[in-house]
């Protein structure tokens, strides 16, 4: 047998079995194996040793999925410019039986990217109907760059390339990438769709501090918060009843009537007697009966109630002159 050709067959066995006997094989191990590979052709082996290559090169295939794993083949093929005709330099991973489906987890995380996509704009347009403010800011720029970096990690090659990275850094099978992906997609869109289902809890929160400042009598202050807590919740009665206690005390009598309607329409009942209050000061008699006959329709007679029901009734016409209206202060 020919030295000169039998000595690269051994060297290519001898480190194909170190491949086989490694878990973790090293990039140097599997560096080791191609690159003696690289050194046998068939036409220079014998019958016998072409028949020994065909067994080594079939148990290299077999290996396919470790050295996959544990090496930037990819990479390689790319430095060396390597023939496309030296398989071994090209080994592609077994299409594994979950791979099948990757078609529906792409399909299902481009979807859940789309949807994430609509609630940030919608999120963004509520903070940024009003002055945003630091919450504001915050939020809108936070929520826009996580879905951006979700979306730029699934749609762009090298964003993919990175997020691919790190899942073979952190051990995820090549075959459960797809599935991964579509998990961290609908996880952000959950966690878009939870924090949408809190701004009515934010805005109270906001509706709050902007009362303090009213009660503080910091108006501006107070009108300020009271528009971002409206802009996170249209139906947030109390904004309402405040933003017109603020717009009454400033003497905008026509903004602050719609916002005491708003509130009144929304069964703050409270809206009632402040509205009629207002305008029994602006001279508006005429418009006290009809207001007060639709309260009295409108509130339920009970205990909670009585009280209201009882100021409206003594603030029809000819029941509590002008100059008994109780000062703002006491309201």
């Amino acid at each position: 047998m020919d030295v000169s050709s039998q000595t690269p067959l051994v060297h290519y066995s001898a480190a194909l079995g170190t491949l086989e006997n490694a878990a973790n094989p090293s990039q140097t191990t599997v560096l080791a194996v191609l690159l003696a590979r690289d050194q046998l052709r068939a036409d220079q082996l014998s019958t016998e040793q072409t028949l020994q290559l065909l067994q080594l090169d079939q148990r290299l295939r077999h290996c396919t999925t470790k050295l996959l794993a544990h090496t930037p083949l990819e990479q390689w093929r790319q430095s060396l410019s390597v023939d496309d005709a030296a398989w071994w330099w090209n080994l592609e991973a077994p299409v594994h039986r979950l791979d099948r489906f990757d078609w529906l987890w792409n399909a299902g995380t481009v979807s859940a990217l789309a949807a994430s996509a609509s609630l940030v704009v919608d999120i963004s347009s509520k903070f940024l109907a009003v002055t945003p403010g630091l919450l504001g800011s915050f939020a809108v720029v936070g929520q826009g760059v996580l879905t951006l970096a979700t979306a730029g990690g699934v749609l762009t090659d090298a964003g993919r390339q990175g997020v691919e990275q790190a899942l073979a850094s952190l051990g995820i099978r090549r075959y459960l990438w797809q599935e991964t992906k579509l998990g961290l997609s609908i996880l952000l869109l959950l966690g878009l769709v939870g924090f949408r289902t809190s701004l009515p809890r934010i805005s109270q929160a906001l509706t709050a501090i902007g009362n303090d400042r009213l009660e503080a009598g910091e108006l501006t202050g107070a009108e300020d918060q009271l528009k971002r807590a409206l802009s996170l919740d249209g139906d947030n009665a109390t904004a309402h009843f405040h933003l017109a206690e603020v717009y009454d005390t400033l003497g905008r009598v026509v903004v602050a009537a719609e916002q005491y309607q708003i509130a009144a329409q929304a069964g703050l009942w409270r809206s009632y007697v402040n509205l009629a209050d207002l305008y029994l000061e602006e001279g508006l008699p005429e418009e006290v009966d009809p207001l007060i006959d639709e309260a009295l329709s409108r509130i339920p007679e009970t205990a909670d109630t009585e009280a209201v029901r009882t100021e409206l009734s003594q603030r029809q016409t000819g029941r509590l002159p002008a100059y008994e209206i109780p000062p703002r202060d006491d309201r």
